[in-house]
């Protein structure tokens, strides 16, 4: 319930963030390499309608000096000066599901971790092309307006939960796994998400890209401390891996990456789960909450690709080849599947 109840905070804050800016967040902008803006995801442009307006203060004002015990020099610009990067290391409670055991910051100077992710829809979006980035909600760097949720927004998915990594070998939970075959072609697109579903989690676990003390990223070491297994270890990190997901294998299945030793900037196939038994809660974009099942429909196509070819794009407006499950995750498929 409390998970639930999340979740409906999550949905309500999209809805305010919309009725004043007319159109949602891509799950990051300005974030690895950015150098103007404090890095920003869905989740800390919501922040006020979480009543957590003085972590959304830290990170959009404009601190003038960097505390000390803050190891890389002061930048130019202001964005990871120390008020904004103690608002990134702050714990925000709706953003944690009290069944996951593993959510809590791992030391003092990791940010704060998050079970809840931004839905990507049925296209592990990695290109920059529009017409890849808009399979799901969560549309790239693309804004977009929910007029143009066509499909209806109480048929489309906005997030859903996932356990947080604590280290534990092969979690298919929480772990990214490396497994060859899953995509391919053309920009290593997803062609076979079925071998992902069906691999042994065991031994190809990917570990590394957790620790990123590089003054060209964010000036502080603001991501110590993590080791081992990086699924939701940042609300502010935006990349596929940390907070969105996929609506192509069902919940609780393993996630994949075309990674063989990191993460980061790559493709990746990322499920939905929980330690909730038998499935995950699911907030849609009109703000419903739901639980899905394990045994959620998800097609008899998992051993074709999305949509086109391996070498051609997936258009927005293709039907997901995924089910009712891939056709919850997009929002202009021309479908009104419903749970």
């Amino acid at each position: 319930m409390q998970c639930s109840n999340n979740l409906k905070q999550i949905g309500i804050a999209f809805h305010n963030y919309i009725d004043k800016n007319a159109n949602f967040m891509p799950p990051q902008f300005n974030y690895r390499g950015a150098v103007v803006n404090p890095p920003s995801t869905f989740f800390s442009s919501i922040l006020p309608g979480m009543e957590q307006n003085a972590v959304y203060d830290a990170i959009y004002g404009s601190p003038d000096t960097i505390a000390a015990g803050d190891s890389q020099a002061p930048r130019t610009t202001k964005p990871w000066q120390a008020p904004c990067v103690a608002a990134y290391r702050t714990e925000i409670a709706p953003f944690l599901c009290p069944s996951d055991g593993n959510n809590k910051r791992p030391t003092t100077l990791a940010p704060g971790r998050i079970n809840y992710r931004l839905c990507q829809g049925d296209w592990p979006a990695g290109g920059n092309a529009a017409s890849e980035d808009w399979r799901g909600i969560a549309s790239g760097q693309v804004r977009g307006k929910l007029s143009l949720v066509s499909d209806g927004t109480s048929n489309t998915a906005l997030c859903s939960e996932r356990n947080c990594g604590g280290g534990q070998p092969n979690d298919k939970k929480s772990g990214i796994h490396n497994v060859s075959g899953v995509f391919g072609g053309t920009n290593n697109r997803l062609i076979n998400p079925q071998i992902c579903l069906t691999t042994d989690v065991s031994g190809n676990q990917i570990l590394n890209g957790v620790t990123d003390t590089n003054p060209g990223d964010n000036g502080v070491t603001m991501h110590d401390g993590f080791v081992n297994n990086a699924s939701g270890y940042a609300w502010i990190d935006g990349e596929s891996y940390f907070i969105t997901f996929h609506t192509v294998l069902p919940p609780n299945s393993p996630s994949c990456s075309e990674a063989a030793t990191g993460v980061q900037n790559s493709r990746n196939l990322v499920s939905a789960s929980s330690s909730h038994s038998g499935g995950v809660n699911l907030v849609m974009c009109d703000g419903s909450v739901k639980f899905v099942s394990e045994t959620v429909d998800c097609g008899s196509q998992l051993n074709q690709p999305p949509g086109g070819t391996t070498a051609a794009p997936v258009t927005p407006t293709n039907n997901s080849r995924y089910g009712v499950w891939g056709a919850i995750g997009t929002p202009a498929g021309k479908e009104s599947k419903s749970l």
